[in-house]
């Protein structure tokens, strides 16, 4: 559904094509100079969405093509108002250039949906704000918060039921009204934790009472008619955000292709058709330049085999692709900083960690001593960690039985639920040692390692010295490292 074809011009609107959508107006006390007009058919804040126009001694008129109805932004000088346009509207404006929302008037097509919803945002602009909003979430604790906005919500929708006109209003427009305070009262119940939590240097993420999200439902969050809707859209990030860290047991990540790994594949199991091919191209557009090149390939893909993704496509890979296999490379060449430098030899070794093997027996490092230690810090929840894998498996498939013999591939898991790593261990099939550090990201072994991120790997040579606390992983080729440490 993209923009078919764009015409700025200052003729006679019945000149113009009969099946596009025509904007046109007079602005009083101004000559000569231009508006901008705008909109995002696709949703992803990127260019061509905006648009100059023209005005010729007050006067504009653009056309254009849209085969869905759109959200609009009319902008002159340094005033702004909001649109709601349908296919085939003929909307007519007037106001006074430096008292646009004081004195604008409509009419035409369309000109009753947008004379109701410029009086609406006189009256509830506030309860749009984002940045008010944050500030009222910081400030309130979570149950004084549900109780504002809920009557928020009434008022507003009582205003809709006492409007003059409501029959001159299209079927359309006034479900999007409708939607538009619905969800925005969702939007600001599901972004209260996430905000104050990206506020917080706390770890974890306040859960929201169940009862207040008794109506969130599938139905409610797939909601294709309702894209067109800013406050919808929102909703959708910030419902794959808080159900998703609800699932990491409300804590927060450390790890950005951990996180978006975990988020895709929410959405997958809990969005369908549009809404999902929705959300999966706006997170990676909005979030590519901080992942990997390998999870950004992944996405991509997964994208470009939905049913419609054609649109996005082009548009993702001109921003990101460059971008990210840009930053991949420099990775590549760059030296990978020594975060831990330990003098004392042994002292890895001898430091007794509470580890715990897959027979709930404790397991010590320095049982290994006399062997090359190749340590793989992993969860069972993390994507990026189970991508490395395959690579490990073929790496120890080059190995000889005498290497082998030399080498262990030890697997610490900072997963907090025992049962989910086991079950992974053998659904995985992961050859190697097995073991579980209690207190996860607490963990001493964690914290001796300084372990914030995952993957993350660690070599020990066979005297106990750490050679390299933030190693190679396996797809980055560490084989020829490991090798260096044993007997040929």
């Amino acid at each position: 559904m993209l923009l078919r074809l764009l015409i700025f011009t200052l003729l006679p609107i019945s000149t113009i094509a009969k099946d596009n959508t025509n904007i046109s107006g007079i602005i009083q006390n101004t000559s000569s100079d231009t508006a901008k007009f705008n909109f995002d058919i696709l949703y992803l804040n990127a260019e061509p969405s905006s648009f100059i126009i023209p005005v010729n001694n007050g006067a504009f008129n653009c056309s254009f093509y849209i085969d869905k109805p759109v959200e609009a932004n009319f902008i002159f000088k340094k005033d702004t108002i909001n649109l709601f346009l349908e296919p085939g509207d003929s909307i007519f404006m007037s106001f006074k250039q430096g008292m646009l929302h004081e004195t604008i008037k409509f009419s035409g097509k369309g000109g009753f949906n947008n004379t109701f919803l410029s009086g609406f945002y006189k009256k509830f602009i506030a309860h749009f704000n984002t940045k008010q909003m944050e500030n009222l979430i910081l400030n309130s604790g979570i149950d004084q918060f549900e109780i504002g906005i809920f009557e928020n919500k009434n008022k507003a929708l009582n205003f809709c039921k006492k409007y003059e006109s409501p029959a001159q209003l299209t079927d359309t427009f006034k479900k999007y009204i409708n939607n538009l305070i619905e969800y925005n009262y969702y939007r600001a119940l599901l972004s209260y934790p996430i905000i104050k939590a990206n506020n917080s240097t706390a770890t974890v993420v306040q859960p929201i009472p169940e009862v207040m999200l008794s109506a969130v439902n599938e139905k409610l969050v797939n909601n294709k008619e309702a894209a067109i809707c800013q406050a919808y859209r929102d909703f959708l990030y910030y419902y794959i955000v808080y159900y998703t860290s609800k699932e990491n047991g409300f804590n927060k990540f450390t790890d950005y292709d951990d996180s978006m790994l975990k988020k895709c594949n929410y959405a997958k199991h809990h969005l369908s058709g549009e809404t999902l091919l929705y959300f999966i191209a706006k997170y990676l557009y909005d979030n590519c330049t901080q992942i990997s090149l390998e999870t950004y390939q992944q996405h991509f893909r997964f994208l470009k085999n939905l049913s419609g993704s054609s649109s996005y496509l082009e548009i993702i890979d001109q921003k990101c692709g460059k971008l990210v296999a840009t930053s991949a490379k420099k990775e590549q060449t760059e030296e990978k900083p020594q975060k831990i430098n330990i003098q004392k030899k042994d002292e890895a070794i001898k430091n007794d960690f509470e580890l715990i093997g897959l027979d709930e027996k404790k397991v010590l490092l320095k049982n290994f001593k006399g062997k090359v230690i190749y340590i793989d810090f992993w969860a069972s929840w993390c994507g990026p960690c189970r991508q490395q894998f395959p690579h490990a498996k073929e790496m120890k498939a080059k190995l000889t039985k005498k290497q082998k013999e030399q080498i262990v591939f030890l697997y610490i898991s900072v997963d907090n639920n025992y049962e989910s790593w086991k079950k992974a261990v053998k659904a995985l099939d992961i050859e190697g040692m097995h073991v579980i550090a209690p207190g996860d990201w607490n963990s001493e072994i964690a914290k001796y390692f300084n372990i914030v991120s995952i993957p993350r790997f660690v070599i020990i040579d066979k005297k106990g010295n750490i050679v390299n606390s933030n190693a190679k992983r396996p797809s980055e080729g560490v084989l020829q490292d490991l090798l260096q440490l044993i007997d040929k």
